[in-house]
């Protein structure tokens, strides 16, 4: 039977190299995504982690490179033919046998995953002259390299308690925008309780999704935000709503919705909303003596009840059921439920 050492060194001096090679990654324009399996990201803003993760590295490599030592001076491989004894790291990199085993086959799936769906993630920690740079939001992506496409990113809040992945919107009105929703297609479920709201859904940023209450707190409490609502009818006509400040509350009091002065096309169908704890269809903060949420269909910063339904259903253009769609009421009333909806924040200038 081959032995398993080959491989395992081949791997490990293989990662060193690539830690050691890429500490610094700025996002190319043909960048090359992570394919979508899993959505692990190796993220190389963690230095400490990074420093500990190779020394551990390079013990593991010194024990390997002592039982390389140990072994017999021929060995057949797993076609019966015999093969030399690897004289260093380099050799097995250069002769190690590509026939799928037990201890390999990982690396082949692996192969053959190049051409699979990619989420197009992007590890974006760019170095300054004190090291590392962590960046807070899109925006501080944004000024470190005005030529950002938009795409998926990581963040890294103030209160460091780590980072997350945001989708940034580096084209519109200036771009430097974070998301924190997106309606599109109606493929993802809305209607969801206060614990998936609280952390996010789903996790592929590229499509519909909400970012999660937990994370957009995190990111408001840091600067003065403002708030843009980009909107899409079925007809392709588009509306936006913005408010010169932005901020919600942490889940210690619900969440609640803090926004100031209005401009826009859409109408300000939020203001309504302003100073309202968020509410779902497990936890009913709303000022109705039912649940909005439940009667909506959504889960909102609901008062009594509603005048904007982003989180609604997806009925996609003129419905009967009243007010339950993605429904803005002072650009489309409340039977008619939009194509596309974005929820984005930026720091004030």
């Amino acid at each position: 039977m081959a032995s398993p050492f080959p491989c395992l060194v081949t791997f490990l001096v293989t990662f060193v190299f690539l830690c050691s090679s890429q500490s610094v990654f700025k996002p190319p324009s043909d960048e090359k995504c992570v394919c979508n399996c899993g959505n692990t990201v190796v993220n190389f803003g963690n230095e400490n982690a990074l420093k500990s993760e190779l020394e551990q590295m390079k013990i593991a490599i010194g024990q390997l490179s002592q039982k390389i030592a140990d072994w017999p001076d021929h060995e057949a491989n797993a076609n019966g033919t015999e093969v030399d004894k690897p004289q260093d790291s380099q050799d097995i990199l250069d002769n190690d046998d590509p026939t799928p085993t037990s201890a390999n086959a990982n690396d082949t799936e692996v192969d053959e995953r190049k051409g699979c769906a990619c989420q197009n993630i992007v590890v974006n920690n760019h170095t300054t002259p004190s090291g590392v740079y962590k960046p807070q939001d899109c925006q501080d992506i944004l000024d470190n390299d005005e030529t950002t496409p938009s795409g998926v990113y990581m963040v890294y809040p103030r209160d460091n308690l780590g980072g997350f992945l945001v989708y940034c919107d580096m084209d519109t009105d200036g771009g430097g925008w974070t998301l924190f929703q997106r309606r599109q297609d109606g493929t993802v479920d809305f209607y969801r309780d206060w614990a998936d709201y609280k952390t996010g859904f789903p996790s592929n940023l590229n499509g519909e999704f909400w970012l999660g209450n937990d994370n957009l707190y995190r990111l408001a409490v840091q600067k003065v935000y403002r708030l843009r609502v980009d909107m899409e009818d079925v007809e392709g006509n588009t509306a936006y709503a913005a408010y010169d400040t932005f901020a919600i509350s942490p889940e210690s009091q619900n969440y609640t919705l803090h926004i100031g002065t209005y401009s826009g096309t859409a109408g300000n169908s939020l203001a309504y909303h302003d100073g309202q704890p968020f509410s779902t269809k497990d936890r009913d903060n709303d000022e109705h003596p039912t649940s909005c949420a439940q009667w909506f269909k959504g889960a909102w910063w609901y008062s009594n009840c509603h005048n904007s339904n982003l989180n609604g259903l997806y009925h996609l253009g003129p419905h009967e059921s009243a007010a339950d769609g993605v429904n803005w009421y002072y650009w489309k009333m409340n039977y008619y439920s939009l194509k596309c909806t974005e929820m984005k924040i930026r720091p004030a200038p």
